[in-house]
C-alpha cells in the first residue's frame, strides 16, 4: 500500500462531479518524470488520478507519484484543489502523516504530487476483520489524534478522516503506527494561493464535501466546518474500531438523518459492558451533534485518550505502610548504627538490646499464663530459714488451696524455753520452718521459674 487513497467503496460526495471521459494513458515503466522520478510500477487509481511507485534517481529513494487524470484539467476547481492538497500536506511536519515533498506539472501538461510512499496496511482492511481490542484502538484513534491536532495547528481540516485514508505501519517496533493520508479535500485557512492575496474558497456554500458515512452534521447539511468537524468523524472511526461497525449505514437520505435528526448512537451491548466507563464517554462526546459540545481541540482529546491509555498509578503513603515493614526499617537502621560505633559502644548497645528482649518475651510469658484459660496458679513456696535445711521443691506446681474461714483470735499460750516449736503446717514432717513470710515468684507455662530482672546478669 502507499501513502495516498486510491479507491473507495462508500458513499462519496466528493467527487460526485468528476468522472473519467476515456481511460487515461498510463505511464510506461522506467519513464523519468521531472528528470528525477523512474517510474517502477503501477499501483492504483480513482476519480481523479493515478498513482505509481516511483524511485528518486538520486536518493534511491521510493516515493508515490500521484498525477491528476487529464481529463479533468479544464475544470479549475479540481486543479485548485490539486494544488492545495500538494500545500497542505507539504506544510504538515509530523510523523503520523504522510508527507508531501514534491509538486509539479507534466510535458503533457497533467499536475503530479510526489508523496511519502508508505508500506502498510489500511485501516479499512483492519477493521475488515472485525473489531479491534480495546488498547489497540485507542492506540491507533491517538496516532490519527496527533496527525489531524498537526494539521489543525497549521489552520488545516481534513474533511474526509475514514479508515480508508488511515494506513498502519511498522516503524520503531510498533506494528500499528498511523499514517493519516490524503488531504485532497482538505480546507485551508491558513495557506493561500501564490497567485493571489487572500485564500479562494473552493467549495460553493451548500455543497457537500466528504464521505457520509464520517461527516459531521455540519458538513453533511453543508456549513462551514472547524477542526471540530474532523473530531466528530474521529469519533466514527473510533466507534467503528471497537465494534467492528459503522454506525451510520444506508442511502444518502438516510444517512443525512441520522447524523443530523438522530441520537447519538449507543455502543453496542456485548462492546460496552466489556469497555472502559471513561472510553465510551469520549465516544459519546465525539459524536455530540453540536460542535460546543464536543472536545474543543485535538489537543484536549488527545489529553483524555492518554489518561484511559496510562496505567493505573498506586499511590502508598508512608504513614499507611504495615507496621511489621517499618518496624524492620527502624531494626535494620539500629543495626546499622551498631555497625559503625566503636567496639565499647556496641558491647553495651547490645547488652541493653538483649536486656530488652529478655523483658519483652518475660512479658509475653507472664501474660500468656494469665491469658491461658484453665491453668491453676501455682501454690507460693515458703523461702527456709537459716537454721532449717533446704526444702524440696516438687517438680510440679500444687494447686493452691482456697483460704480457710477466719476464726476469732485467741490469746496465745506462753511458750515454754524448752519445748519444741510446733511443726508448720505444709513443712515436711522432722523440719521445722521460721515465721519468715512466704516469697511469691512468677512462673511461665510448666512452672517454670523466671528470675527477676535484677538477677539476669549475676
Amino acid at each position: 500500500m502507499l501513502g495516498v487513497t486510491i479507491s473507495t467503496p462508500r458513499a462519496t460526495a466528493a467527487e460526485s462531479g468528476t468522472h473519467k471521459a476515456e481511460p487515461e494513458q498510463r505511464l510506461a515503466p522506467d519513464a523519468l518524470v521531472a528528470e528525477r522520478y523512474r517510474v517502477v510500477s503501477f499501483l492504483g487509481e480513482g476519480g481523479m488520478g493515478a498513482v505509481y511507485r516511483v524511485e528518486h534517481q538520486h536518493m534511491r529513494k521510493a516515493f508515490a507519484l500521484k498525477v491528476l487524470h487529464r481529463s479533468l484539467l479544464a475544470r479549475p476547481e479540481i486543479v485548485a484543489r490539486f494544488e492545495r492538497e500538494a500545500r497542505a500536506a507539504g506544510s504538515i511536519d509530523h510523523p503520523n502523516v504522510a508527507a508531501a515533498t514534491d509538486f509539479g506539472q507534466l510535458q503533457d501538461g497533467s499536475f503530479f504530487l510526489i508523496l511519502e510512499f508508505v508500506r502498510g496496511r489500511s485501516l479499512r482492511d483492519e477493521v475488515a476483520m472485525g473489531a479491534l481490542e480495546p488498547d489497540r484502538a485507542t492506540r491507533i484513534v491517538r496516532g490519527i489524534v496527533a496527525g489531524v491536532g498537526a494539521a489543525h495547528a497549521k489552520g488545516i481540516v481534513h474533511r474526509d478522516l475514514k479508515p480508508e485514508n488511515v494506513m498502519l505501519v511498522e516503524h520503531h517496533g510498533d506494528p500499528d503506527f498511523v499514517k493519516v493520508l490524503d488531504f485532497g479535500i482538505a480546507k485551508v485557512e491558513s495557506l493561500a494561493p501564490a497567485a493571489e492575496g487572500v485564500a479562494t474558497p473552493l467549495t460553493q456554500a451548500g455543497a457537500v464535501i466528504g464521505t457520509l458515512q464520517y461527516m459531521s452534521p455540519e458538513q453533511a447539511i453543508g456549513n462551514s466546518v472547524d477542526a471540530r468537524s474532523d473530531l466528530y468523524s474521529i469519533g466514527v472511526i473510533f466507534y467503528e474500531l471497537l465494534s467492528g461497525q459503522c454506525p451510520f449505514e444506508g442511502d444518502a437520505i438516510r444517512l443525512l438523518k441520522q447524523h443530523v435528526l438522530g441520537e447519538v448512537p449507543a455502543l453496542p451491548t456485548g462492546v460496552a459492558t466489556k469497555l472502559d466507563p471513561r472510553i465510551a464517554q469520549i465516544v459519546y462526546r465525539l459524536l455530540a451533534k453540536k460542535p460546543e459540545e464536543r472536545f474543543a481541540t485535538a489537543a484536549e482529546l488527545g489529553v483524555a485518550l492518554a489518561e484511559v491509555a496510562a496505567p493505573p498509578r498506586i499511590v502508598v503513603s508512608p504513614t499507611a505502610q504495615p507496621a511489621w515493614l517499618s518496624l524492620r526499617e527502624r531494626v535494620h537502621g539500629s543495626v546499622k548504627s551498631l555497625a559503625e560505633a566503636p567496639r565499647g559502644v556496641r558491647v553495651g548497645a547490645i547488652a541493653v538490646l538483649l536486656a530488652l528482649v529478655a523483658i519483652g518475651v518475660a512479658l509475653r510469658l507472664a501474660s500468656h499464663r494469665d491469658e491461658s484459660p484453665g491453668v491453676a496458679e501455682p501454690v507460693p513456696l515458703a523461702e527456709p530459714s537459716p537454721s532449717s535445711a533446704p526444702i524440696t521443691r516438687p517438680a510440679t506446681a500444687v494447686p493452691r488451696s482456697p483460704p480457710a474461714p477466719a476464726m476469732p483470735s485467741a490469746p496465745a499460750p506462753a511458750a515454754s524455753p524448752t519445748a519444741p516449736s510446733p511443726p508448720q503446717r505444709g513443712a515436711p514432717e522432722g523440719h521445722a520452718s521460721g515465721p519468715a513470710a512466704p516469697v511469691h515468684r512468677r512462673t511461665g507455662p510448666g512452672g517454670i521459674y523466671i528470675p527477676p530482672p535484677k538477677d539476669w546478669f549475676k
